[in-house]
């Protein structure tokens, strides 16, 4: 989405004891998700009709940061959200906070001036403009714009809050079924009343985010008569992390993943952190902040869309997947590697539900890297999105009565694709010719041809581009 519609939904954690604060696209909410919410709009934090403007509204106006006025609603709630949630933003943090909001206007750089005025780390004006070729120019990151007096003379960086509704500090969730003309909608609590609801409707929808079931619905006419809503499930909702990996339940949003990983960082092993910095890359570039706040890792596996920027990551991770059966509550887990079978198809029956995602932490001499070209870096399908995952193992040669030499040569390999078949493919072929080969560049340009061979893509390929791709 354009992010124009953005509003702030807010709820009390009960086991966190926290109000948090979501960014989300309201084109893409269903009004029946949000039992036990409180919504703020735009001109629920403050309108013409006010004494005053909002603090951020008004120094969008001063720094002329609206021009036709379309996307503006949205800037104005998406700073608000990241005000809320982080109490002295960086300049980084407020320039993140708009990459699901649209600006055909402006350039962006007065709606960027105005917000950074509540940046706790803005600098005064530059005596000269910076050398963008050289990164450590004391300039480089003060503000250079016409409007750039004004930024300092806003000493509050503080923003204004509006209170949080007391009765929904003591809300309860609680089961929901609400009926209109065409849809059923059930929002079961437990593990439990999900399997029953899909013992009764094999048929029913499982949403959460509703990001990918909302645009079917609007843009491609699907019709979904029962829709069962999982948000308020708290055995898809826990995230652990283990010794070897982390067990991630299927309603984790990317957010909250997002969040995790950054502070696993902190204190995981050095050989172990390739994983989270692996995933963090392609988490940063998901969709927007507003599509992460809502969007769930199970979600984004089940869809199994061949234009996945996370899944093949996820494959190089190697992955694996628990799930239930309705039925005979029975568990049993699928490799991620072997999940993908064609279009948006996936090895999983109609009567299974995914409860989990493992993904192991990697060990010593084992790599990841992950990487997604787009035609916009954020809040856009990739052209090309891969995941790559190498294990070496050292192998000692002994030339002559000299010193031993050691080498370096590949124990195991993944490499997966997206947006380059019908769904995300590993390149078992070449997979299969890097084992026990050695370390090498000649080995990595042989590769090359190999790759080629396997993944041919010609001039009537879908989203065209072949030989760039």
């Amino acid at each position: 989405g354009c992010g124009a519609c953005t509003v702030l939904i807010s709820h009390y954690d009960h086991i966190s004891e926290k109000i948090v604060h979501r960014a989300i696209n309201a084109c893409l909410a269903s009004i029946c998700c949000i039992d036990g919410c409180h919504i703020t709009t735009v001109e629920g934090i403050r309108s013409m009709k006010s004494d005053s403007l909002h603090s951020i509204q008004q120094r969008i106006a001063e720094f002329y940061g609206s021009q036709c006025g379309f996307c503006t609603p949205g800037m104005v709630m998406s700073l608000y959200g990241t005000l809320n949630n982080i109490e002295n933003p960086t300049m980084k943090d407020i320039e993140d906070s708009f990459d699901g909001n649209l600006c055909r206007c402006t350039g962006y750089r007065p709606i960027l001036d105005a917000a950074k005025t509540f940046a706790c780390d803005k600098k005064p004006k530059a005596k000269q403009p910076p050398d963008c070729n050289n990164s450590k120019d004391e300039n480089i990151n003060t503000i250079i714009s016409t409007t750039e007096d004004k930024l300092l003379k806003y000493d509050d960086t503080k923003c204004p809050v509006l209170e949080f509704p007391p009765s929904l500090l003591h809300h309860k969730a609680q089961s929901v079924h609400i009926k209109g003309e065409s849809v059923e909608w059930y929002r079961p609590t437990t593990l439990i009343e999900l399997v029953s609801l899909k013992n009764q409707y094999p048929m029913a929808k499982i949403v959460s985010g509703n990001t990918m079931v909302q645009i079917d619905r609007k843009f491609k006419n699907k019709n979904y008569s029962i829709l069962i809503g999982v948000s308020h499930i708290q055995e898809l909702s826990t995230i652990e992390k283990l010794e070897n990996g982390m067990i991630i339940g299927a309603g984790i949003t990317i957010a909250k993943l997002k969040e995790c990983l950054e502070l696993w960082l902190k204190t995981l092993p050095t050989h172990q952190m390739n994983t989270c910095h692996a995933l963090l890359k392609q988490l940063n570039v998901f969709g927007s902040q507003q599509i992460r706040n809502v969007a769930t890792i199970g979600g984004n596996i089940i869809h199994g869309s061949p234009i996945s920027s996370l899944n093949p990551i996820l494959q190089a991770c190697d992955a694996k997947l628990k799930l239930i059966k309705y039925a005979s509550n029975e568990q049993h887990e699928v490799a991620l590697r072997e999940f993908f079978l064609s279009k948006k198809e996936v090895d999983m029956e109609q009567d299974e539900l995914l409860l989990s995602v493992y993904i192991p932490f990697t060990e010593k001499y084992e790599y990841l890297q992950s990487y997604k070209q787009s035609r916009r870096r954020k809040l856009d399908i990739p052209i090309v999105s891969c995941g790559f995952q190498v294990k070496l193992k050292q192998i000692q040669c002994q030339i002559d009565d000299s010193m031993p030499e050691f080498k370096w040569k590949i124990q195991s390999v993944c490499l997966s694709f997206g947006s380059m078949a019908s769904s995300t493919v590993m390149m078992n072929k070449t997979q299969d010719y890097l084992k026990d080969k050695p370390w090498c560049k000649q080995t990595m340009k042989d590769a090359l041809k190999w790759l080629l061979d396997e993944l041919p893509l010609d001039e009537f390929t879908p989203g065209g581009q072949p030989e760039y791709r």
